[in-house]
This record gives C-alpha cells, structure tokens and sequence, in this order.
C-alpha cells in the first residue's frame, strides 16, 4: 500500500530507506557500506531482521555500522570499541573477534 513518507513512524521510514539503499546496491554494487546508528529507530524485530539481512548480504559486500543495540551487534563477526583515554587526552580501541562463538 502506498503511504505518504510524512505519514510513516521512524521505523517504517528506516525499513523504507534500507529497501532503497540495497535496491540501489543490487544494481550498482559497492564494495563497502558504513553505517551509522541504522537500528536507532526500529524496534527488536526489525533490528534482528536487517541484522540478518546484512549477515546474509556479508559474504558479498562488507559492511561497518555503529550501533548501541546488542539484538544488532550480536550478529556481527567482530566488534571495535573505540573510548576515550583521559590521560593520553586521545581515543583508544578495543577489538574483538567474534567469529568463534
């Protein structure tokens, strides 16, 4: 059904964005995508549905998103948590590789 955009909740309009987005890929591939707060206005299911999406999708394009939702990150192969170090007055990193578990 058709629906104006103004008239769409934030999740619908992030799910409607996504839907655009990889049509645009399917026809013109990219080697890359960064992402940033994607999850921020969708609820748990949605968040696991793109989740998988993108997992599925990872075997062809990769994919850096940032995310606060653990139902987003959980499905990821590696995780980097990037912190702010006080005394170094500078940003540091933690990496995890989630491949084994």
């Amino acid at each position: 059904r058709f629906r104006d955009i103004n008239q769409l909740s934030g999740g619908e309009r992030t799910v409607a964005a996504l839907a655009f987005l990889f049509a645009l890929w399917k026809v013109q591939p990219a080697p890359l995508f960064v992402m940033d707060e994607i999850d921020a206005a969708l609820d748990n299911v949605n968040v696991t549905r793109v989740a998988e999406f993108i997992r599925a999708q990872a075997q062809h394009v990769q994919f850096i998103t940032i995310s606060l939702k653990d139902t987003f990150y959980d499905k990821s192969d590696g995780l980097v948590g990037v912190y702010r170090n006080v005394e170094a007055n500078s940003s540091g990193t933690v990496t995890f590789d989630l491949r084994e578990y």
